[in-house]
């Protein structure tokens, strides 16, 4: 039994190594096959990596060309969506400046010359073609596009032309089409239009071919007019062309605001009009007119002639020539004023006391300061003669005076107040500040000179600002020429000082005498009450010194009806060359048609002037006569009186005899004994 137990344990070792060893070569064969599919892999994978080298290799050193077109047309492309600009509107909704959709073309010329090439198509009378369309010059146009790079390659993206109207771009596009031909890029652009053209011109200003304003209201509300361009990315093939498959990103674009302006068309036409025929029959060299709301500030119409085409803004071959006609004259310009400067210093007189309408003074024809003859424009002397004959004879000794007694301190103090030597803030670009002397270089010479309006220099905009001020009771107010910004909650450039700046008692006398200043001139109009003043300058020299021989500047303002003014008007020809100069003689006329033709366009309280006309007389003539005789004539006549002095006699009134005049007016009676 031990013997067969022996057995069986010796017959189970043997069994469990030939076990042992079958698992052994088992798990070998196992780590066998193992090994070869790692070694597979790993030679699969090498073999990838080989022919992915060698296909890079191919690609880019074998097939330089062919990879390098595929790149540059292969991937994004970034087009900027041009904004619409905001469009410009007159004070009653009309349009004056808009938009309409033109295209900017550009040429791939590499794929242009390749199709011609393969076409056998004649690559230069082809860009003839495309010039001819686009009306340039053949020869520059091929220059420019088969100019070669470094590389000796022709340019890709090039700009052929920008604001391409649409039918040129349709006939390009079937020229294309007809011969089989790639390469053209089509890009949407806006082009701007004026559609009164040359109305107006230089006020609402013109844009360069990027779409900024050079000029004007389109200079000045850029960043507001502009608007924000958009951007498009996106796939092309490389033909340049948007691959269908992919996926569009873009921002849209922000149009810009819309303008609306204070100009009237219709009054500013006819305000045009009247400046051109009286630059021709003047023989101006530049004439400027500009009609306002003397209460709001609003620039209701305003020319300056000669003027321009907005539609054509580069009518001559020299840049300069066209920025003289692109200047705004009423703001970019300064002059000496000349006795429309007057006013001014008689509100300084009579603000400080040291002259009244009743004082009366004799004047030579001439005063000596500093040892300098100052004369009255006609060389006149006069008697009695008071401050309202003064404004309406234009009296340079008698304002030379009242200069005098204020001191040049005082004068400065007033010149300050009306804002003369700095700008207004008018929106309009280039405002001159004018030029105003100094206290300390202002001599005597330059005190007496500068009361009649020489010297020192205003521009139109800001004499208008101070005039307006003396006639609507006080109030100094921003000339602007914008009512309205479209979605903004912004007016225009308005501004109003708190309450009136001068005194309104004060500004109503000079009114008054204004307005007597004008009832014995050419600007009178039967009917009604006009407020003025002319004045005639001359040009000063600024290379020699001095002034022009010959060179005058003639201007004139008023304000219209007196007691409640509707509309204010400045007139300034420059340099007139026909026979006469003096402001008196020219531009009262034309101040007459003005005012004509603006209150029968604008209705100025047509009811009233009937009512004005119908009770009005002729003031009849009471000079020398006693005073009792004078005011007893003036009442049964229904005319009210103020008696200057205690005389017996009278010597004149105001206003002088023989001037229409409304029946209960004031008459001043001058008397003497």
């Amino acid at each position: 039994m031990k013997s067969a137990i022996s057995e069986k344990r010796g017959t189970g070792r043997e069994n469990f190594k030939e076990n042992h060893k079958k698992r052994k070569k088992k798990k070998e064969l196992k780590r066998i096959k193992q090994h070869w599919r790692y070694y597979t892999v790993y030679i699969v994978f090498a073999g990838l990596i080989f022919l992915i080298s060698f296909n890079t290799f191919g690609l880019m050193i074998l097939d330089k060309e062919n990879i390098s077109e595929k790149l540059l047309y292969h991937g994004v492309r970034k087009k900027n969506i041009v904004a619409d600009r905001g469009e410009i509107y007159d004070r009653n909704g009309k349009k004056i400046a808009a938009n309409y959709n033109v295209y900017r073309l550009e040429v791939d010329m590499r794929t242009l010359k390749k199709g011609a090439d393969s076409k056998k198509i004649d690559l230069k009378e082809l860009i003839y073609t495309i010039a001819d369309i686009l009306e340039m010059d053949k020869e520059a146009l091929y220059k420019k596009l088969a100019r070669e790079n470094e590389d000796g390659e022709l340019t890709q993206g090039t700009i052929i032309k920008g604001k391409v109207e649409e039918d040129k771009v349709e006939k390009i596009k079937a020229l294309m089409k007809n011969n089989g031909l790639t390469g053209m890029l089509y890009f949407d652009d806006n082009k701007r239009f004026y559609g009164y053209d040359s109305l107006a011109s230089q006020t609402i200003g013109h844009v360069n071919p990027q779409g900024n304003g050079l000029n004007g209201v389109e200079a000045y509300y850029n960043d507001i007019l502009k608007g924000v361009n958009g951007v498009k990315l996106y796939n092309i093939d490389k033909n340049g062309y948007l691959l269908p498959t992919e996926e569009v990103i873009e921002t849209s674009a922000v149009k810009g605001h819309d303008i609306i302006m204070t100009i009237d068309t219709v009054l500013q036409n006819i305000i045009e009009k009247i400046a051109q025929d009286a630059l021709i029959e003047n023989k101006a060299k530049k004439i400027s007119i500009m009609v306002m709301d003397p209460k709001t500030g609003e620039i209701l119409a305003l020319a300056n002639k000669p003027d321009y085409n907005l539609n054509d803004s580069m009518p001559y071959e020299n840049f300069e020539d066209n920025m003289e006609l692109w200047k705004n004259r009423a703001v970019n310009d300064s002059f000496e004023p000349g006795s429309i400067f007057k006013p001014f210093t008689t509100y300084a007189g009579l603000r400080e006391g040291v002259t009244n309408q009743t004082e009366t003074m004799d004047t030579n024809g001439y005063v000596d300061v500093a040892g300098t003859r100052i004369w009255n424009w006609d060389k006149a002397s006069h008697k009695n003669q008071t401050l309202e004959q003064a404004l309406i004879k234009s009296s340079n000794s008698f304002f030379v005076e009242i200069a005098q007694r204020l001191g040049k301190e005082k004068m400065m103090e007033y010149i300050e107040l009306f804002g003369f030597g700095e700008p207004v803030g008018v929106d309009l670009p280039g405002e001159s500040s004018g030029i105003v002397k100094s206290l300390d270089t202002m001599g005597p010479v330059d005190l007496a000179t500068i009361s009649f309006g020489q010297t020192n220099t205003v521009t139109m905009v800001q004499y208008m600002r101070a005039f307006n001020s003396l006639v609507n009771g006080g109030y100094l107010i921003t000339p602007h020429v914008v009512k309205e910004i479209k979605n903004e909650n912004t007016l225009g450039n308005s501004k109003v000082e708190e309450g009136p700046v001068l005194n309104p008692n004060i500004c109503r006398e000079i009114t008054d005498m204004l307005e007597s200043v004008i009832s014995g001139s050419k600007a009178f109009i039967e009917g009604y009450h006009i407020a003025g003043k002319t004045g005639t300058a001359q040009k000063p020299d600024y290379e020699k010194g001095g002034y022009k021989e010959g060179a005058y500047i003639s201007s004139m303002a008023a304000a219209a009806p007196a007691d409640n003014p509707q509309i204010s008007v400045m007139i300034s020809v420059d340099e007139p060359g026909g026979d006469y100069y003096y402001a008196g003689t020219i531009i009262t006329p034309i101040a007459k048609r003005v005012f004509l033709e603006s209150f029968k366009y604008l209705s100025v309280t047509n009811d009233e002037i009937m009512n004005v006309v119908i009770n009005t007389l002729k003031l009849p003539s009471v000079g020398s006569e006693t005073t009792e005789n004078a005011i007893k004539i003036l009442v049964e006549n229904g005319l009210n009186y103020e008696q200057i002095g205690n005389g017996k006699y009278v010597s004149h009134t105001i206003p002088e005899k023989g001037t229409l005049v409304e029946k209960g007016r004031v008459v001043k009676v001058y008397t003497f004994d």
